[in-house]
């Protein structure tokens, strides 16, 4: 059996006449974890936004279970599950209302209540939200936050979840309980991919480092790097994940 998820072909982004991305191939297998590192103007965001099928790319082709995602988008786009670095979402509601409007939205209708409670209630419990079931959002921490914003992308049951620095203003216990649960996720056979500035605080959990980096000739963002986080390591000469940027920042 085929256990590619995802497999991005030759891609590039021009905007404004100035390549953004370029030469992007990769493939994604089910069940992987993988972080996207790389500095600031590398395109990270950029690619994100092109994985996620909020901009087209300029040329190239990204596959989706064997199909092609923007001549199937319709059909295709309910497989992918974004969380961006700020969220949209109502001060002035409690969680509650946040994630069964979500649910609403997202879930099959021919479900019946049942089975729809039950998905609820897996969702609360994975990203622990009975704490705060009855709080309003804007009461709420940032961890907690972090947490609603991601549960809410989950209903949809999407095979893919890209997320824009889920961990971004929390402390150290925060950031290491919403990265473990989105280990949980990608081990139920699906992919997820996170950009963070703190990958240190779980590189064990990630399946797989990408490094995005731009090219001194033509100041394109590029793949530099794609493998596992050992390997990583081993081919940046550094002793953790976050050096990696570091030297990139220093070559570049």
């Amino acid at each position: 059996m085929n256990d590619t998820l995802i497999e991005f072909k030759n891609i590039k982004k021009v905007f404004d006449d100035t390549v953004v991305v370029e030469d992007f191939n990769l493939e994604v297998k089910k069940g992987e974890f993988v972080t996207l590192l790389g500095p600031s103007g590398c395109g990270k965001t950029t690619m994100l936004r092109i994985l996620g099928g909020f901009e087209l790319p300029t040329e190239g082709t990204i596959m989706l279970d064997g199909q092609d995602f923007y001549k199937h988008y319709r059909v295709l786009k309910y497989k992918i599950g974004i969380v961006p670095q700020f969220p949209s979402i109502r001060d002035s509601e409690k969680v509650s209302d946040i994630v069964l409007d979500a649910s609403k939205m997202n879930l099959n209708p021919d479900l019946s209540e049942a089975e729809k409670n039950k998905i609820i209630e897996s969702v609360k419990n994975r990203y622990s939200l009975n704490e705060i079931w009855d709080t309003y959002y804007e009461r709420i921490s940032g961890g907690q936050k972090k947490r609603v914003s991601i549960a809410i992308a989950t209903f949809n049951n999407p095979s893919l979840f890209f997320l824009d620095e889920p961990d971004s203003g929390l402390d150290y216990a925060n950031r290491r309980n919403v990265m473990e649960a989105l280990k949980t996720t990608a081990d139920q056979n699906k992919m997820v991919m996170v950009i963070t500035h703190a990958p240190n605080d779980a590189a064990e959990l990630f399946t797989k480092v990408m490094v995005l980096a731009k090219s001194k000739k033509d100041k394109a963002g590029h793949i530099a790097f794609c493998g596992t986080v050992e390997d990583a390591l081993e081919f940046f000469e550094v002793d953790n994940l976050q050096s990696i940027v570091v030297r990139i920042n220093a070559e570049s």
